[in-house]
C-alpha cells in the first residue's frame, strides 16, 4: 500500500510539472498574464505594427481607411487584439466616443465577451488608467490614442518617444517618462499637451480631451 502511494505521488508530481499537461504549470508564458491585460497589450502591439509599417494581419484596409492615421492605428490595434467580429468602417476619431457608447455598433463589430467602458469620472489624461483609450475633440477630425506605460514599450525593444520642442521634432528616452501615447506616433506627451509631437504643427487646433474608455470583459 505504501509503495502504491509513493507511485501515485510521483505520477502526480510529473504531470503537474509537465508543460504539456493540463495541470498547474501548463500555461504558456503569455497566458500567465491576466487575459484582459494581454488583450490590452495586443491592442498596443497592433498600433505599433501600424506605426512601423508592418501589415502582418490579413485585413484589407484599402477600402475602409479612416480620414486620419491615428484611427487607422487604433483600429489595427483592435483587430490585432482579436476583439472584433469584423473590421469596422469608422472614419472620424472625434466620433469614436459616440460609436463606443452605441450598443448597435458594439454588437455589430465587437465580440460578445468584450466592451469598452466609458470612464465618465475621468476628466484628465493624467487620471486615465494604463492602456486606456483617449478620444479628443478638435478640428478637423479630432484625435485618438492609447495611453501606454513606457516600460511596456521598452520591453518590446523601443527606446525613445517623440515630442515637439518649439516646433522641432525631438526624441525623449523612454526611461525618462512614465507613459507614452500611441496611435500614429509614439508620442511622449498626450495630444492636448503643448509638447505633443504635432501640437505646434497645428497650433490653432486645440485638442481638448473628450472621453476616456477602457477595454473590459463582460
Amino acid at each position: 500500500m505504501r509503495t502504491l502511494k509513493v507511485f501515485l505521488f510521483l505520477v502526480f508530481t510529473l504531470v503537474a510539472l509537465n508543460p504539456r499537461s493540463g495541470a498547474y504549470g501548463s500555461m504558456e508564458p503569455s497566458m500567465r498574464l491576466d487575459s484582459l491585460l494581454w488583450r490590452q497589450q495586443r491592442m498596443v502591439d497592433g498600433a505599433l505594427s501600424f506605426i512601423q509599417g508592418k501589415n502582418s494581419e490579413p485585413v484589407d484596409v484599402s477600402t475602409r481607411s479612416p480620414r486620419q492615421r491615428c484611427l487607422r492605428g487604433v483600429k489595427k490595434g483592435f483587430y490585432s487584439a482579436g476583439i472584433l467580429k469584423k473590421y469596422p468602417a469608422w472614419k472620424i476619431a472625434s466620433q469614436m466616443d459616440k460609436i463606443l457608447k452605441n450598443p448597435k455598433q458594439i454588437k455589430r463589430f465587437l465580440k460578445n465577451e468584450y466592451k469598452f467602458v466609458h470612464l465618465d469620472k475621468v476628466k484628465t489624461v493624467k487620471d486615465a488608467p494604463a492602456y486606456s483609450l483617449l478620444v479628443y475633440e478638435g478640428a478637423p477630425y479630432g484625435h485618438i490614442e492609447f495611453k501606454v506605460p513606457a516600460d511596456y514599450l521598452e520591453s518590446k525593444g523601443f527606446t525613445h518617444a517623440l515630442r515637439s520642442n518649439a516646433g522641432t521634432k525631438s526624441a525623449v528616452a523612454l526611461e525618462q517618462i512614465q507613459y507614452v501615447y500611441v496611435s500614429d506616433y509614439i508620442d511622449a506627451f498626450p495630444r492636448n499637451h503643448p509638447s505633443s509631437r504635432v501640437a505646434n504643427k497645428f497650433a490653432q487646433n486645440k485638442r481638448p480631451l473628450k472621453a476616456v474608455f477602457q477595454l473590459q470583459k463582460i
